[in-house]
Parts: C-alpha cells; structure tokens; sequence
C-alpha cells in the first residue's frame, strides 16, 4: 500500500482521538485530553506491528500544562498486540507508551488484571498477557516507576471484561457500523435541525469501500432518522475532520487524503481536501481539522 513511510502521525493540540493511520506509526496526540488508539485493532491485520503513542510531549504548550490520555490495547472484545510470535514473547508486536503517568492517565485492556502482569526491564514495565500460546508482550510503559509502584489493580488500568458493556439508557441514540473500523471525528446541524456526523471508515456503509479507509458522511433527520449515508475515497487512506452547514442546507467536509482523490497527489504523504476540491502545499503533509462557514463576508453562520 503506498505511503508506508508515514511513520509519524500527528493530532491538534485540543483534546482528539489520536488514531493510527497505518501499521508501525509513531502516534503523537500533542496536547489535551487524548484517546491514542493504533491502526484498524478491529480488523486482523496479517502482519505484526509495532506503535509508539506520545502523549503530552507537547512542545505547543509553553504553559506545561497536564492532561489526562488514555492509551488504548484492548477491548471487551480482544486484546491488541496480541499477533506476535510465542517463540520470543510476541516481541514483534506491541505498542510502547512513552509518557504514562498513573496519577493522570489510564490504560484500557481486555479482560481482567489476572490475564496480565508488570515486568521490570531496562527501559521500563512491560505489560505481559497470559494467553493461550503462552506469554505475550503487548506493551511496553516506557520510563522508571519504581516510585510509583504499578499494580494492576489500581484505578489507571480499566479492564473491559469479555462481555459488550451494557446498552446505553439515553431515549434516543443511533448506532452505525460494518464489521471494519469506524471513526467519527465531527458533527454539525443545519438549520431545519438535521445532524450530520462525518469520519473514516474501514467498511461498507455508503457503498464499497475504495481500499482503505474510506471518507464517511452520514446525515440524520431530528428525530434521528438515517436521511442517507455518503462514503467516498481513494485505494489509501481518507478521513474527514471537520464538516459545516450553511444556511441552504448545504454541508461542507474538510480532511485528509493519501490518495488521489480530486487529482493527484501533490504531497509527499497527504494532501488536505475541502469539500470536493484537493488542496495541496507540496510539503510531507498537508491537513485540515476543522471548518467553519460564513454566511457572508466576516459573518458567522450564527450571527446572520
């Protein structure tokens, strides 16, 4: 798949879903309160992997300020980086977590604290599974805790168990999916009171995917009515990160694309796209993470 030398995968300085883009990525969510997840952990990836996710090294916050991550290696339904190799402890697939600090941040895993245990080595604890094929490395917690004295009973390890966790008591929530990745990134209303959520995903859900993970439009009705869904992409990678209305009822989308989308790829790994014209500087990496739509000149949208 081209573009595999996008190693570093970088996030706004808010509060984000930090999300891989490809296999064996250094995953920076800068800073904020963050949620770093790697690459498509639904979905059986053939090969091992390995992730770096940096948290709060945030070279964009001369305030120093702290914020609380979480950093994602399992769920109810499996652990991740649990592919690798039983004969050297799956050392050829796991994720290394630069900065966590239990006093802010947590640790999502599969399971319960018995399937697991801390190992001291020279860079720091490694996070064991007990599996079936014997024990496997699914991460490493990079640093000195010895002061900190890690256990795996405390508050900053949250264990899914193996069950879906019970359904939600809201009157009125809508769920979508297919049996690839889904991430929603942004919403926004128009002015009849329709919402539309826009994101990425792995599946099928507005038509076939393109290859990767495809552009993902979805448009509810205020009663929260499916209206329809909009999927476009290239054979790489396409995810939208900032969508708006104007007061037409058209919507515009903003993002990402590793492909050709609109036309060729101008950059050397992604190019920033607005709506349906492709943006270009030419550089390693060109991104939009957000919109905003004026219904004249200077005037926001809401103050017409």
């Amino acid at each position: 798949m081209a573009d595999r030398n996008d190693l570093l995968q970088t996030y706004t300085p808010n509060s984000d879903i930090a999300a891989g883009f490809n296999q064996n990525q250094i995953i920076w969510s800068r800073s904020g309160n963050d949620t770093l997840l790697g690459f498509q952990p639904l979905t059986e990836i053939p090969q091992p992997q390995i992730d770096v996710f940096i948290g709060d090294v945030a070279l964009d916050d001369p305030a120093l300020r702290q914020w609380s991550d979480t950093f994602i290696l399992g769920d109810w339904n499996k652990p991740y980086y649990a592919n690798g190799d039983p004969q050297i402890l799956g050392l050829n697939d796991f994720a290394v977590v630069t900065d966590f600090n239990p006093a802010l941040d947590t640790i999502q895993l599969n399971g319960t604290a018995n399937n697991y245990q801390l190992v001291n080595t020279v860079v720091g604890e490694a996070l064991v599974l007990q599996n079936s094929t014997g024990p496997d490395v699914v991460g490493f917690l990079l640093g000195d805790y010895s002061n900190s004295n890690l256990n795996l009973q405390s508050n900053y390890f949250k264990y899914q168990g193996f069950t879906p966790p019970p359904g939600p008591v809201l009157p009125q929530v809508q769920q979508l999916g297919s049996p690839g990745y889904e991430l929603t990134t942004t919403t926004a209303t128009d002015p009849l009171g329709n919402v539309y959520i826009a994101g990425g995903t792995t599946g099928s859900l507005g038509g076939e995917n393109a290859g990767s993970r495809d552009a993902l439009v979805v448009k509810y009705d205020s009663q929260g009515n499916t209206l329809w869904t909009k999927q476009f992409g290239t054979s790489d990678f396409d995810t939208i990160y900032g969508i708006d209305t104007d007061n037409q009822g058209n919507f515009y989308v903003a993002g990402i694309t590793q492909g050709d989308l609109a036309g060729p790829k101008q950059a050397v790994v992604s190019d920033a796209f607005l709506a349906n014209r492709t943006y270009a500087t030419g550089t390693a990496r060109s991104q939009f993470y957000s919109i905003y739509v004026l219904c004249q000149s200077g005037v926001p949208r809401g103050h017409c």
